[in-house]
């Protein structure tokens, strides 16, 4: 038997930065569904990643290879969402009432996240007491409602540190901040260096 096993840690997956709904998505989607069955063609089409991984790795041209790992990344989760069992098992009677929930808040989070960071007004949105929210999303998605509200502003944080050439301050103003340096507080809380840390990390890089 020969296999091939591709372990993405959760670390890398905040660096690929994916579009924050399909994050959501796949995050969910490994949940309920980790172990997936392939289509032998499918498994054969993965191989060459792999030969060309080995290939560039030895030439140590590591600008190929973060595009091969790129590549295999957005393959594998592509084929999981394609191939991923429609039907998930219930883990409680609440789930179809807490899944309900998680969609509505990922789809409040993907409009409001830049402006609003409070779960009161995520809550006030759908009827219901930011409690109970959290709870129901944990209950569906293993993480607090505050988890994935700090994931999409970090996230969205750090595409605009990566991509564009916005100043701290201006970043901290377009994620609504009251200040600069409550920016950079909150930067550090969830990421562990502040922004011009960060920034300049990936820079030299």
């Amino acid at each position: 038997m020969e296999g091939y096993a591709l372990l993405l840690s959760s670390d890398y997956l905040d660096e690929l930065q994916i579009e924050l709904k399909l994050r959501a998505d796949t995050y969910m989607n490994v949940r309920h569904n980790a172990v997936i069955h392939l289509p032998y063609e499918e498994i054969i089409e993965l191989k060459p990643y792999f030969t060309l991984l080995q290939k560039y790795l030895r030439k140590n041209n590591l600008y190929v290879v973060k595009g091969l790992v790129l590549a295999v990344s957005y393959t594998i989760i592509s084929l999981h969402q394609e191939y991923c069992a429609e039907d998930r098992a219930e883990n409680s009677i609440n789930e179809p009432r807490a899944q309900n929930i998680f969609d509505r808040f990922i789809y409040l989070l993907d409009i409001y996240h830049t402006k609003e960071r409070c779960l009161k007004f995520y809550a006030d949105k759908m009827a219901i007491t930011p409690k109970y929210m959290s709870h129901m999303v944990k209950i569906f998605s293993g993480r607090n409602a505050l988890e994935w509200l700090n994931e999409y502003v970090v996230l969205e944080a750090k595409l605009m540190l990566n991509y564009t050439n916005l100043t701290i301050q201006e970043i901290s103003y377009r994620l609504n901040f009251p200040t600069q340096s409550s920016f950079g507080k909150y930067f550090r809380k969830q990421v562990g260096n502040s922004p011009k840390q960060y920034r300049m990390a990936i820079n030299k890089e």
